[in-house]
């Protein structure tokens, strides 16, 4: 059988060539296929398309909201807004002197994310600041992606120097990420004098305490807004008045019934008294003897507003308003005058000096007590016996009645944060024992700012005026306590207090008659009365036509034997007194010098009340 032969390429051509072709075939179906495929759906997809498109240019056209929307969204691509700062009221004394003014300084600021240097350009950029190299190295470090203060409350001339430098001349030398901004800043024209009355406002904007907390609402004011276009790197180029801007509203200023030069008097003697006497602290009020406006009102220790850094809870308490103290024998005067006010006693009356018992008590005046007293004696030699003796003729509604009439355990109704009203208990709750101590100042407390009103009534013919530390038209009303013929004859006696032969010849002031009461009182510490004492003096001039008031309280005078009203609080009254006589331009009524240069007789001061 022969052998076949393997069929040669040309034999087997169409065989291949079929095969090709129908390959060839598919691939084309499929392609087509795939055109078809693609071009539907492309004519599907544009489709939609034009009908989103449709739709979303109707919503746009339709929908107001989405078209404030989108005009927002383009509006911000360009444009930026910033805040106009309202500018904070400002304080004035009675006389228009500042006690709170607002300053414009230059901050320089670090935007972290925006602070790419070169070191050619963070080289420029410490020296343009005027920081060291370190220094510039870790604020950068600090600022990392948020914004760091680089320099604060500097000079406007300085700022502007510093901004045109940071621009440059052109824009390779620009320093990017670094602005120099305005800053309103707050201050304090009398420091510390006034610190804790004013208050204060931090860097921040904070408002803090004192006057510019309580009287915030009237003082702050309402920011504005201006919109402006910005170029492609963010810088303004052209104001753009839109609905979105806005001016600012300043805060409304206020006027205190404050005067700036008795402020300072009265810090200035305060301040001297507790450091001579080493004491823990004080307050000193000086009121208008005839309106109950507030003069000077001062504390120590206190702080610099204008100083930023921690600040004591000592330093920053308004005293004179929110600690309340038992005011000893300052009472006493107002004690008489309320038996003088019912009849319960008469300016005739006489007691026998001698000690007695009211329950568990003993009343006595110690080493100064006199067989007899009659109702000058009493206010002048500061007599226990014979205050008690008289708050004994009043029953202890009519006793309590009185001292709520006089403003004791009553608010001051004074635009002060955390003013205290003082303790006076409910007649019902109390025994003899309590009605007897009250009568010397014990048992009760009250504010310095209370007991200087309550010292209206001797200035005012007796009655009692509301305080007040903002300037009004409108006069104040006031409601009587006694009649002015016994207002009259109690001041009468205190005059004798400020004499030689009284318990606080300190408080005397050359060419015035003065007069008032002193007060030392056992502080209460814990559960018992310690050999912690405060000091305090009450009282006016001149003595013929009141003027103004002056109420002065030592905290715990340190040194022995020094540590009475007469010695440390009636000093400063004194002072006060005599440079106020003088800037008022008051004329003089008489009176002698003070009869307060060593050597002293200590015992002549003594005017301690035992609790």
């Amino acid at each position: 059988m022969a052998r076949r032969n393997p069929a040669s390429p040309a034999d087997n051509q169409p065989r291949y060539q079929g095969a090709m072709d129908e390959v060839l075939a598919a691939s084309t179906r499929r392609s087509s296929r795939f055109a078809q495929w693609r071009s539907a759906s492309l004519q599907i997809f544009s489709c939609l398309a034009l009908v989103w498109g449709l739709g979303n240019a109707a919503n746009v056209q339709l929908n107001p909201t989405e078209n404030a929307k989108l005009l927002q969204r383009g509006d911000n691509r360009y444009s930026d807004s910033e805040v106009l700062p309202a500018l904070r009221g400002q304080i004035f004394d009675r006389n228009g002197q500042l006690l709170a003014s607002n300053l414009t300084k230059a901050t320089v600021t670090l935007v972290g994310s925006q602070a790419k240097f070169t070191p050619e350009q963070k080289q420029r950029a410490a020296l343009i600041v005027g920081l060291s190299m370190a220094d510039f190295e870790a604020k950068l470090a600090q600022a990392k992606s948020g914004l760091v203060y680089l320099r604060s409350r500097i000079d406007l001339e300085e700022g502007r120097k510093i901004k045109e430098a940071l621009r440059g001349k052109t824009y390779k030398e620009r320093i990017p990420g670094i602005y120099v901004h305005d800053e309103y800043l707050r201050f304090y024209p009398q420091g510390e004098a006034a610190a804790q009355l004013v208050g204060k406002v931090n860097l921040s904007g904070e408002v803090q305490d004192g006057l510019e907390k309580s009287l915030n609402n009237d003082l702050m004011g309402v920011d504005g807004q201006r919109r402006y276009l910005k170029s492609g790197i963010g810088n303004a180029v052209e104001a753009k008045q839109t609905s979105d801007t806005s001016d600012p509203v300043n805060g409304s200023d206020v006027t205190l019934t404050l005067d700036k030069v008795m402020q300072d008097t009265a810090y200035n003697e305060l301040r001297a008294a507790v450091l001579q006497n080493e004491a823990l602290g004080g307050s000193a009020v000086v009121l208008n003897a005839q309106t109950g406006e507030i003069l000077a009102l001062a504390n120590y220790p206190s702080y610099d507003p204008n100083k930023q850094g921690g600040r004591s809870l000592q330093q920053l308490r308004n005293r004179a308003a929110t600690d309340p103290f038992e005011p000893g024998s300052t009472m006493k005067p107002l004690t008489m005058a309320l038996a003088l006010q019912k009849g319960s006693i008469t300016p005739n009356t006489t007691y026998s000096g001698a000690p007695f018992m009211v329950n568990s008590l003993r009343v006595n005046d110690g080493d100064h007590g006199r067989a007899t007293l009659n109702l000058e004696q009493i206010i002048q030699l500061s007599s226990n016996v014979g205050a008690v003796r008289i708050a004994n003729t009043l029953s202890y509604e009519e006793f309590h009645a009185g001292l709520v009439a006089l403003g004791f355990g009553q608010p001051t109704q004074l635009p002060f944060l955390s003013s205290t009203l003082g303790k006076l208990r409910a007649p019902d709750r109390w025994v003899p024992v309590n009605k007897a101590t009250i009568a010397y100042g014990y048992g009760l407390n009250a504010s310095l700012l209370q007991l200087a009103r309550a010292y209206i009534v001797f200035t005012h013919q007796g009655e009692v005026l509301p305080l007040s530390i903002v300037q009004h038209n409108e006069p104040a009303k006031g409601v009587r306590v006694v009649q002015p013929e016994v207002a009259q004859r109690v001041g009468q006696y205190m005059e004798r207090v400020t004499q030689k032969d009284g318990t606080a010849p300190c408080a005397a002031v050359e060419n015035f008659r003065t007069a008032g009461k002193t007060g030392t009182a056992r502080k209460y510490t814990g559960s018992a009365y310690k050999e912690k004492y405060i000091a305090s003096f009450v009282g006016y001039a001149p003595a013929s036509n009141p003027r103004i008031i002056v109420a002065v309280m030592i905290d715990e005078p340190g040194l022995k034997k020094r540590y009475y009203g007469g010695l440390t609080a009636a000093p400063v009254f004194s002072n006060i007194v005599a440079s106020a006589m003088r800037s008022m331009n008051v004329t003089p009524d008489g009176g002698a010098k003070p009869a307060c240069s060593a050597p002293l007789n200590v015992d002549l001061f003594s005017d301690l009340d035992e609790a």
